[in-house]
This record gives C-alpha cells, structure tokens and sequence, in this order.
C-alpha cells in the first residue's frame, strides 16, 4: 500500500512539475542570446524606444522655438532644454520601468506558489482532513446533525486555510522547513529579493526606498544599490536605471536552480511520508 502510496505521488509530482516547466515556465530566458526577442526584451524596447522618440519630438520643438526667437533656460547640466513635457515623460518613463519590475514580481511570486503548492499537496495527508471536513458539511444537511463533529470539520478546514502561502516569507519557509531548500544560498537570492523589494516601494512607498535601520527583510543588497545607484538623496527610486535583463536572467536563474533541488529534495520527502 505504501509503495502504491509513493508511485502514485511521484508520478503526480513529476506531471505537475512538467506542466509548470512548459505552460508557466514558458517565457524565461536562460542567456543573453535567449532574452533576445523575448516577451521581456519586446516590452523593454517599447519602453526605451517610446522614450527614445518623446525626447526627439521634443528636441524637434525646442529648436523650432529657439528658431523662432524663444530661449527656455538650461536647468540642468549635460541639458540644454527642460520643459514640463520632459519632466512628464521622465516620470511616466520611470513608472513604466517600475511597471515591468512589479509585473516580473508577480511573475516570480506566482511560480514560487506553484511549485510550494506543488510540494505541499505531494508531502502532506491532506485527503483524510477534506473527507472529514466533507463529510461534515453533508451531515449539516441532514436531519440529525452532529453538531460537535461538524464543529470539528470546520476547524480543521480553518486549519487548512491557515497552510495558504501568500507572503514570500511564507514560501521561502515552507521550503526550508519541508525541503530544506534556502532561498539565501542561491546564487541570485539578493537580486530576486531586490526586485520583490522594490516592487513593494513602487506599490506601497510611492516610489521611495527609506526602510528602518531594524527592518532587515525590507533592505536590498548594498552591494547592488552601490552599483546600480538608483536611489538619490530623498530616497527616490529611478527604476529606469534597473538593469532590466541582468533581473530577468537572474530570476530565470533562481527559478533554475530551485527546481533542480526540488527533484532532488522531493521525492525523498515523498516516500518518508509515504512510510
């Protein structure tokens, strides 16, 4: 019975695991040449390119202006024109950088959910708690209810509720807890990590990265707001600074790198349980 048991969760695993490597895995470049002509890069050029021709359009009606006798005072060093369509286009500009890193958030954390969902229903006996909890709601709908062992079905579907991942800390948790897998020994943890940060300040802080000395889950790697230098002094996210591919091939990456040690992790997890 218990082999039946472990084939039978392996097998639903492995089918699992094949459809999100080809239906939600679909679109994750693993190099350079890869992230060419990838949803990713098509959506980056629109927005460079958008860019691109704004400020051309632009420069086309400064120099008719300065034609015809008009002079706007130069603002800015390396800047010869600054109007309020150009502060505009910038602001849009960064909004749509800080748009596509949320939507690869979003990405990234719906693949996460996937695959700890995957593992969840393969490594735990959740059949037994849902018959009874079932069965339960069908005697509520009879004449005689047992009001103490319907009381029991409810409590243990809370139980259940309670399980759902919904935050990053949660899924990074449940697979050091039930796959010892840590996130943090990932070769591209800190990047996957900034992006889920940044995306929080884009969302919730109004585009500003100012987290609390004690606040560590809310710092991105120094290292990489050093190279990247995308905050100024007000704490102001440039997001269009973001180097847009180096983020995506490092989720791809992480992604890689996780499902390779849940084959490894999991199957064994699957037959302790199945013992």
């Amino acid at each position: 019975m218990g082999e039946a048991i472990e084939f039978n969760k392996l097998a639903a695993w492995e089918m699992r695991l094949s459809w999100i490597e080809h239906v939600v895995d679909s679109d994750w470049p693993d190099s350079d040449v890869d992230y060419i002509g990838s949803s990713w890069d098509s959506w980056e050029k629109r927005i460079r390119n958008g860019r691109d021709a704004e400020e051309i359009t632009l420069q086309q009606r400064q120099k008719k202006l300065e034609a015809e006798g008009y002079h706007i005072n130069n603002y800015y060093e390396h800047t010869a024109w600054i109007t309020e369509e150009y502060l505009s286009m910038c602001l849009l500009t960064n909004s749509m950088y800080a748009a596509f890193i949320v939507s690869l958030w979003a990405r990234v954390e719906t693949y996460l959910k996937e695959l700890a969902w995957m593992c969840f229903y393969a490594i735990q006996k959740k059949e037994a708690s849902l018959k009874t909890v079932q069965q339960s709601c069908n005697e509520a709908l009879s004449i005689r209810v047992d009001r103490v062992k319907l009381k029991e079905g409810f409590e243990e579907l809370d139980e259940l509720r309670k399980k759902s991942l919904y935050r990053f800390g949660d899924i990074e948790g449940f697979f050091k807890k039930n796959l010892n897998i840590r996130f943090q020994e990932f070769a591209n943890y800190k990047s996957v990590d900034a992006i889920r940060l940044l995306n929080n300040c884009f969302k919730h802080d109004e585009g500003k990265y100012m987290p609390k000395s004690d606040e560590l889950d809310r710092h991105i790697d120094q290292t990489l707001l050093m190279t990247w230098n995308i905050v100024n002094d007000r704490g102001e996210i440039s997001y269009s600074k973001l180097p847009i591919k180096d983020l995506v091939l490092a989720c791809s990456a992480f992604r890689k790198e996780l499902v390779e040690k849940i084959k490894k992790e999991l199957p064994r997890r699957i037959r302790e349980v199945a013992k």
